[in-house]
């Protein structure tokens, strides 16, 4: 007996769904809000002032002085803090394997630097780590078992990466490497960081692959990559939003690009108009992803970021969307809940928001049977289609390399079984793509040499 197996049409547009009120404004001690993050301790971290800053000008500009930062343990109904008060904070990071120790990127008196805690964010050192001229706004952590790896992104420098393995006694900054960076994010499946890098006109999605700098071939050209999220399910797969910026500074929005091999190549997927500030996944439901774009409102997708739905009820009109923060809430079958942090109206929390895409959409392309799987020798592949289109089908594996592609001119309305000889791969996982004139699908293979 087959087994088949259902795949969702990626479909190219947004939709704006028309309902009750989905947001509501959630009362916090900023006017303005620069960051809300999820952390590893499942606290919710939020930063603001008393004016607001827009990092993707050409010279943002941050206040000598600020209202440090906030933590929440119930969802933002009450606050511990004020903490670094007088500073701008522009991001947090807790240490995994020293609980106790946090570090924070915080400005004052126009220079950002790195300043430590020991006791939870509770107090903080008066002087930094480091410190740069450079805007220190995004940090991330990597911990390799008992190591804590630190990486750090900038703007208004060409040294826009900085890495710490010893809690900030030093930082490396990667020779190969000269641009500002605007996103930072790591692919825990496949291993790799991926930054976006920038000159205020173009930029490119980079990866960092031991010590190495790789990054896109084409795809991207003459577009700003304001924000990445690489997919949890497959390693492959790979989503940026953009705009681009004219000869007047003038930012338009160009929406969301996809790459199917890394990073390697992208296309458009979605969302022309829309400058896309931030994408993320659910945390523990990769399904279920949110886009920020900007006086877009919020994108919703329910079916790993293969379609979006345009969330903005309840927002202020002309609302500038610059984040999203998925709480770590599991989610059900009335979807997931939602931060959505703006420019200049504060912060907002979502009802239950889902992508209709199950019900109204179904795919017109099939993986329906791989056999055998796991493969040791020739292997056929049945592909239902609903036209007579050709086909292109690739093997990737897992750092995005493509190992075979081939060109199915002559197909049939219906299934059709292709044969493949037996490959010479190394054991392990990789994956199949199959990708009609308007649809893309993919399945895991699993080789034994």
């Amino acid at each position: 007996m087959k087994k088949t197996i259902s795949i969702f049409l990626f479909v190219f547009f947004f939709v704006q769904i028309l309902v009750a009120t989905d947001f509501t404004n959630v009362s916090v001690p900023f006017k303005y809000v620069h960051r809300v993050k999820l952390l590893s301790n499942n606290q919710l971290f939020i930063s603001g002032d008393s004016s607001y800053i827009d990092l993707t000008v050409d010279k943002p500009f941050l206040p000598y002085f600020g209202s440090g930062f906030y933590l929440s343990d119930d969802d933002f109904q009450t606050f511990d803090g004020p903490f670094l008060e007088g500073y701008t904070v522009l991001d947090i990071e807790f240490a995994k394997n020293k609980s106790n120790q946090a570090y924070a990127l915080a400005s004052k008196l126009g220079r950002t630097g790195v300043y430590e805690s020991m006791n939870s964010g509770k107090e903080w050192g008066m002087f930094p780590k480091i410190e740069e001229t450079s805007i220190m706004h995004k940090i991330l952590l990597i911990s390799e078992g008992k190591i804590d790896n630190f990486i750090i992104a900038s703007l208004n420098t060409s040294e826009g990466l900085m890495l710490s393995s010893d809690y900030f006694e030093s930082v490396d900054k990667p020779e190969s490497f000269q641009s500002q960076v605007f996103d930072i994010k790591f692919n825990q499946t496949s291993n790799e960081l991926y930054f976006s890098s920038d000159n205020n006109v173009s930029g490119k999605v980079m990866r960092l692959v031991k010590d190495s700098v790789y990054r896109d071939i084409s795809g991207l050209e003459d577009l700003r990559v304001l924000s990445m999220q690489p997919s949890s399910v497959n390693p492959a797969y790979l989503y940026a939003g953009v705009d681009s910026v004219n000869f007047q500074k003038v930012a338009i929005g160009k929406g969301i690009y996809m790459s199917i091999d890394t990073g390697k190549t992208w296309t458009y997927l979605t969302g022309e108009g829309n400058r896309v500030f931030d994408i993320k996944e659910h945390p523990t439901n990769p399904n279920y992803m949110a886009a920020a774009l900007g006086n877009g409102g919020v994108g919703i997708s329910a079916n790993y970021g293969q379609y979006f739905e345009v969330y903005k009820s309840g927002l202020p009109q002309n609302a500038d969307v610059r984040q999203v923060a998925i709480a770590n809430i599991p989610t059900d079958e009335n979807g997931m809940i939602v931060y959505a942090v703006t420019l200049e109206n504060g912060l907002f929390k979502s009802n239950r928001l889902i992508s209709s895409v199950e019900n109204n959409h179904t795919s017109a392309l099939k993986i329906n049977s791989i056999y055998p799987n796991p493969i040791s020798s020739n292997f056929t592949v049945t592909i239902e289609n609903d036209d007579n289109s050709p086909l292109n089908i690739k093997i990737i594996n897992q750092m995005g390399i493509v190992e075979f592609e081939t060109d199915i001119l002559s197909t049939q309305i219906g299934e059709n079984v292709i044969s493949f000889p037996k490959f010479n791969l190394v054991s392990g996982v990789y994956f199949l793509t199959v990708q009609s004139k308007s649809n893309i699908i993919n399945q895991k293979l699993l080789f034994l040499d």
